[in-house]
């Protein structure tokens, strides 16, 4: 048989609970953009921490990651975000500027190469 894990401060919850209810299709509630904000999060901390990229602006949006899923080939969301870095350390590559404004401001753009 299953064990169920709960939290210690919730546990005391538990006899006032009429049901507990789980959503893990995404049917009841909408976790589209949730998605997106993890991904933007993601690539930002990386660039940040491990390409040494200064933080003053969103290297991606929950917008931009739309051209990723327009472009085809992009359903997984760790894809998306690999060629999200991969696109940054290109763009590194060409340029000393190490700020993230500049470097989201360069070309080719998440539009282009998407």
């Amino acid at each position: 048989m299953s064990e169920l894990f709960i939290k210690q401060e919730l546990f005391k919850l538990l006899p006032s609970l009429d049901g507990v209810l789980f959503d893990v299709d995404g049917v009841l509630l909408d976790v589209t953009q949730s998605f997106r904000a993890a991904i933007c999060d993601t690539v930002q901390h990386y660039a940040v921490h491990q390409l040494e990229i200064e933080s003053n602006y969103p290297l991606l949006t929950p917008e931009e990651t739309e051209f990723f899923k327009f472009a085809g080939g992009f359903n997984d969301d760790w894809d998306l975000t690999n060629a999200a870095v991969m696109l940054i350390v290109a763009k590194l590559a060409q340029t000393d500027a190490r700020d993230a404004k500049s470097i989201h401001e360069m070309a080719p753009t998440w539009r282009d190469y998407t």
